[in-house]
């Protein structure tokens, strides 16, 4: 590696990498009419293992199984039925795929498609992939705005960075060109496309209208995506415009990668237009009541707060001083090793 290597170029280098993994398992689980459905949880009188159902739904006659509750309305329905099931006698019963047993997933959709498992997880060069899955058949085709039969239709939002902070980005080797945003978003739109089961479909990148072009910034590399407005975070009505902006656009976006720099009425305006959108660091007070929607690249505020909470009383309070020089280390009575007292300046 690189020995001018940091946490920081490291993060600029992978992670629309890790957006476009984690916003395209979103879509798989909103958009394909044969999804593949979790690990089993329970078993038959005959031992046989049946998976975990649909939320809402019931098991068929014979098979055992889980059920749970369904968080919100799916895009093209008209209450919380879980997709792939159906109502009759007043009971959700599946129509999608069930697995059965710990090795194959069998799934006949009602368009044909077809799902089967396969031994470990999407192939790959790295470990950090989704289970395997085998898909055949036809996918439903235009499930929802921006998915097609062949296309799932993504814009990744680029802010606008303060002079400031692009100066100190600058000097502390954090910051990239427009050629360089182009090339890693080139090449990172390719691994999805290639690595990922996306049931006969590939990601397709929209370019923003107008002098939003993408395409437009790079001088020697040209990829289409959205190039925001100087809006101050403070600003809500412009936040807003550029959602509206985005959500004009033809062909429809399925989903907008925002970067660190997206603000709430940002991805408030979005939901509201029934767009999947990505975002940084919410509260669960603001993602849940617009699921299925708003989504998070890291946990919420809520539970930052209790991790961080249960860290510093397990792992830190009253525990003895370990990696804080010989200074801290020799300053007790010299006969036992300090042990460490939290303060939290808010």
């Amino acid at each position: 590696m690189d020995s001018g290597m940091t946490v920081g170029k490291l993060m600029q280098r992978y992670s629309p990498l890790i957006v476009l993994g984690i916003i395209q398992l979103v879509v798989i689980l909103l958009a394909p009419s044969t999804p593949p459905l979790t690990q089993a949880s329970s078993t038959t009188p005959s031992g046989v293992t049946a998976g975990t159902l649909p939320p809402g739904s019931t098991a068929p006659t014979g098979t055992t199984g889980t059920t749970g509750t369904t968080g919100g309305v799916q895009p093209g329905s008209t209450s919380g039925q879980a997709p792939g099931t159906s109502t009759a006698g007043g009971t959700s019963q599946p129509t999608g795929p069930v697995q059965v047993g710990g090795g194959t997933v069998i799934g006949s959709g009602s368009t044909g498609g077809v799902v089967k498992s396969c031994p470990g997880t999407q192939p790959a060069p790295w470990a950090y992939m989704p289970p395997c899955v085998q898909f055949s058949g036809t996918n439903g085709g235009a499930t929802m705005d921006g998915v097609t039969a062949t296309g799932i239709n993504f814009v990744w939002y680029e802010g606008v960075v303060p002079p400031a902070l692009a100066a100190i980005g600058s000097r502390a080797g954090l910051s990239y060109s427009k050629d360089q945003l182009c090339e890693l978003l080139t090449a990172y739109t390719k691994v999805v496309n290639k690595r990922w089961q996306l049931y006969g479909r590939h990601l397709v990148p929209l370019d923003g209208p107008g002098s939003h072009s993408g395409r437009a910034q790079g001088n020697k590399c040209h990829f289409p995506y959205y190039q925001g407005d100087n809006c101050d975070s403070t600003d809500a009505a412009c936040w807003r415009a550029q959602a509206d902006v985005i959500a004009a656009m033809k062909p429809k976006p399925a989903f907008v990668i925002g970067g660190v720099e997206v603000t709430v009425p940002f991805l408030d305006e979005l939901s509201k237009k029934h767009i999947l959108v990505l975002g940084q660091g919410q509260a669960d007070s603001f993602t849940e009541p617009r699921a299925p929607y708003v989504w998070d690249w890291q946990m919420s505020l809520e539970n930052v707060a209790s991790f961080g909470a249960e860290y510093f009383c397990q792992k830190l309070t009253g525990k003895a001083v370990k990696y804080a020089g010989t200074e801290v280390l020799r300053s007790g009575s010299g006969l036992s090793t300090p042990k460490r007292k939290i303060a939290i300046v808010h």
